[in-house]
C-alpha cells in the first residue's frame, strides 16, 4: 500500500488550506516559533495548588500494523480506511502518556500506577489504560514494538492533563459506528466540517479527538491549529511532532537547565539520566522494577531530548528510532516500574489475595 509523505512545509499548506476552506481566521501556520505556548511567559507559573515545574507528558502512536486476526470484516474495513487515507506514518491508535505520579494524599482515589495512559478505543468509553483489563498484553505485548511517542512540554503539563482527563472526560463514549465513529470528519473532504462536530467534554469521540480535546482544553497554548474532530491517528502525531514544535522544546529544555546547576548535580543527572535510560531499553524486568523514580524520570527526559534533536536536525529514519525507543522506555517505566511506592488499595488488595491463596493452599 503506498503512503503519503509530507514535509514540514507541506503539512503547513494542508493546515493553511483546511482553516480558509472552514472559514476560520488566518492565523497562518501552526505555532512555529514558540511552539504552540502562546503568549504566557515561560517563567510564569501556571495556576495551581501544587509545586509546579516544566513537565514533559506525551501523545504515544501505534503504527499501522497488519490487523488483528481476531476482528470481524467491519473492523478489518475500518482499520483499512483509518491507514490508506492517512499521511505517513500511518498510525491507528493514539493517546496520551503521563509520567507515573507519585503516591501523596491528592491520588489517595486511585492507585498511582493507574492513572497513566488515558485513551479510548472502539466500543468502549475512554478511561485509564488500566481499567481495560489487558493493558499489560497491549501495552508491553503484542504491541511493544509498535509504539512511537512524542514529547509535549509545558509548565505542570502532566498534572494538567491528568486533573483534565480525571475531572471531565472519563467515560467518555467512542463516536457513533452510524457516522464510521466520525473517521470520515478526519479525512478529506469531510474533514473541512469537522467544526461541526460538538466537541465539549464527554461528546462521543474517536480516540485522535479526545486527545486532541484534552490537550486543547488542558493545555491551551499548544494552539492546536485545527478543532479536535479534524485530526486523524496520524495528523494528530504529524501536528504533535512537528519541527517547529520540537525546536521550541528544544530551546525551553535548554533554558531549564541554564548554568545554575553546580558540576556536581551535572554529574549525578547525567549518570541517572544514563542508569535509566540502559535499564529502560536493555535491562530485565527486575533490573526496572529496582529502577529509582528519578532515573525513570531523567532516563525519558533523555530519550526525549534525543527525539526532538533528530526532528530539529531533519532525519526522519533517527526521528522513528528515537521515538520508538520513547515510547518503549515509557511502557516500561509506567507497566513495569509504575510508581515509586504501592498505593494502600492495591497493596491491601494483593494481600487479600495472597491471604485468600493461602487458605486454598491448605
Amino acid at each position: 500500500m503506498s503512503v503519503v509523505r509530507l514535509t514540514d512545509d507541506q503539512w503547513s499548506d494542508i493546515i493553511r488550506g483546511s482553516r480558509e476552506r472552514a472559514g476560520a481566521s488566518a492565523t497562518g501556520d501552526a505555532p512555529s516559533l514558540d511552539g504552540g505556548l502562546g503568549n504566557r511567559p515561560l517563567s510564569e507559573p501556571w495556576p495551581s495548588k501544587r509545586p509546579t515545574g516544566r513537565q514533559i507528558a506525551y501523545v504515544v502512536g501505534l503504527e499501522a500494523d497488519a490487523p488483528n486476526e481476531d476482528w470481524g470484516f467491519f473492523e478489518r474495513g475500518l482499520d483499512t480506511l483509518v491507514q490508506s487515507f492517512q499521511p505517513a506514518p500511518v498510525m491507528t491508535h493514539v493517546e496520551l502518556l503521563l509520567p507515573p505520579e507519585e503516591p501523596s494524599a491528592s491520588t489517595a482515589k486511585r492507585a498511582t500506577t493507574d492513572r497513566v495512559n488515558f485513551a479510548t478505543y472502539l466500543g468502549k468509553r475512554a478511561d485509564w489504560g488500566t481499567q481495560f483489563g489487558d493493558a499489560e498484553d497491549f501495552y508491553l505485548g503484542k504491541n511493544f514494538d509498535a509504539w512511537r511517542a512524542t514529547p509535549v512540554v509545558a509548565w505542570d503539563a502532566a498534572n494538567r492533563l491528568r486533573d483534565e482527563c480525571e475531572a471531565n472526560h472519563v467515560h467518555t463514549p467512542y463516536a457513533s459506528g452510524l457516522r464510521l465513529y466520525n473517521y470520515p470528519f478526519s479525512v478529506p473532504p469531510l474533514r473541512s466540517l469537522a467544526w461541526t462536530i460538538d466537541d465539549a467534554p464527554k461528546a462521543p469521540a474517536h480516540c485522535a479527538a479526545l486527545s486532541a480535546r484534552i490537550m486543547r482544553r488542558a493545555l491551551p497554548e499548544t494552539d492546536l491549529p485545527m478543532s479536535s474532530a479534524w485530526y486523524g491517528p496520524s495528523t494528530l502525531f504529524l501536528e504533535m511532532a512537528r519541527e517547529g514544535r520540537m525546536r521550541a522544546y528544544a530551546r525551553q529544555l535548554s533554558d531549564d537547565l541554564g548554568d545554575t546547576r553546580a558540576t556536581v548535580e551535572i554529574e549525578e543527572d547525567a549518570q541517572d539520566a544514563e542508569t535509566g535510560e540502559q535499564a529502560l531499553l536493555r535491562g530485565s524486568d527486575a533490573e526496572v522494577r529496582e529502577l529509582a523514580q528519578r532515573a525513570c524520570h531523567l532516563g525519558t527526559e533523555k530519550l526525549a531530548r534525543k527525539a526532538i534533536d533528530a526532528v530539529v536536525g531533519q532525519d526522519p529514519t533517527m526521528a522513528r528510532m528515537w521515538q520508538k525507543n520513547l515510547a518503549k522506555a515509557l511502557m516500561r517505566w509506567a507497566h513495569t516500574r509504575g510508581s515509586a511506592e504501592v498505593h494502600p488499595r492495591v497493596a491491601e488488595e494483593r494481600e487479600r489475595e495472597r491471604d485468600e491463596a493461602e487458605v486454598a493452599w491448605r
